[in-house]
Order: C-alpha cells, then sequence, then structure tokens
C-alpha cells in the first residue's frame, strides 16, 4: 500500500470521466465524486437502502456490507483501489487504529500515514492487500461518526465510484448502466 499525490490522482481520475467535488469551505469541506456518463446507475447496500437508488441490496451487519464490498469489487474484476477519505485521513486513522494494531500489512504503511493526516492523498491498496482495506470499512463502519469518515473507494481505469457511507451504506456509482444490470443479478439486487 503507498500513498499518492491527490491533485495527480484527481487528474488522473478525471481522465476517465470521473470528477472531484468539493462541497463545503476550509476544513469543513468534503470531497465526493461523480461519473461523467449518460448512462449513470447507482446501487445502494444497506440495512434500509437509499430509496433514489437504481438498484438495492439489503445487508444486516458491517461484516455483510465488508463481505458484499470484495463481491463488488470481483464481480467488476477491480484490481488497485485508491481509497480517499471525504474528509482528512486524521477522522479515519483514528477510528481504525485499535482496529488494524495486528494488521502486518497496515503496520508498514502506519508510520507513514501519520504524514498524510492533514490531507486526502488516495492510499493506493492492491488486490494482495484487500483484507486490509476491508477491515478498515468494517471499522469505519461500526464505528463512524458521520460524514467526517465517510470514504471514497476509486478504481483507475473504471468508471465507478464506490462510497462508504453512514450509517453503514455502500453506494456503487457506474458509468455504464448495463455493468450494474450485471452486478445486481450476480448480487441479488432488486
Amino acid at each position: 500500500m503507498d500513498f499518492l499525490s491527490e491533485q495527480k490522482a484527481i487528474e488522473n481520475l478525471r481522465e476517465g470521466s470521473i470528477n472531484a467535488e468539493q462541497h463545503g469551505d476550509g476544513d469543513d469541506s468534503m470531497l465526493r465524486f461523480s461519473i461523467d456518463s449518460d448512462e449513470n446507475a447507482v446501487m445502494s447496500v444497506a440495512a434500509t437502502p437509499w430509496p433514489d437508488a437504481d438498484y438495492h441490496l439489503t445487508a444486516e451487519t458491517p461484516e455483510k456490507l465488508a463481505e458484499l464490498l470484495d463481491d463488488v469489487l470481483h464481480a467488476m474484476h477491480i484490481q488497485s483501489v485508491l481509497v480517499m477519505p471525504v474528509s482528512e485521513w486524521r477522522s479515519v486513522l483514528d477510528l481504525v487504529a485499535f482496529e488494524l494494531a495486528t494488521d502486518e500489512d497496515w503496520q508498514e504503511v502506519d508510520a507513514e500515514a501519520s504524514l498524510h493526516q492533514r490531507t486526502r492523498d488516495p492510499l493506493e491498496v492492491p488486490p494482495d492487500q484487500r483484507q486490509t482495506m476491508l477491515a478498515m470499512v468494517k471499522a469505519i463502519l461500526e464505528n463512524g461518526e458521520g460524514e467526517v469518515t465517510d470514504l471514497n473507494l476509486l478504481a483507475p481505469g473504471v468508471a465507478v465510484v464506490i462510497e462508504v457511507r453512514h450509517p453503514a451504506e455502500l453506494r456503487v456509482h457506474s458509468g455504464n448502466r448495463a455493468v450494474l444490470d450485471t452486478l445486481a443479478r450476480k448480487l441479488g439486487a432488486a
């Protein structure tokens, strides 16, 4: 796992039709992403899925949401994932510190993570370290304290944005409705 430059990542994502959207000012600003496509679709995965989504899938627990996130990444053939906090890393790092204290992959990046506390620099997670990311997501879903600890999960070269939102929801945005149609069938979404 490595931290990348926020600005370079945003520029690279823009080439793949994913746009960064800053909401608010200063320390209170939140970073969300949208996909520039006429075929946008959204899947909501939660105990009570977001009503405006095109597809709905029910998941009762953070463990189940983390499992479904892994299923989504596999079904969409996503290899590396960029993890970007909606706010700054500080809130997320405080939240996951205890859960990831014994994770060897996280221990290797933990010291560097402290240098990125006041940034949104994305953490690139390769496929062989995905379990660490899923443990991070589970910890955030279980213990998160609102929007400030939400995460954006992005896949370079793929028009998809996955939001880890509170309270305990995954929103999968795709620039290709057919991709979400297929995903919905595989996962049994309504």
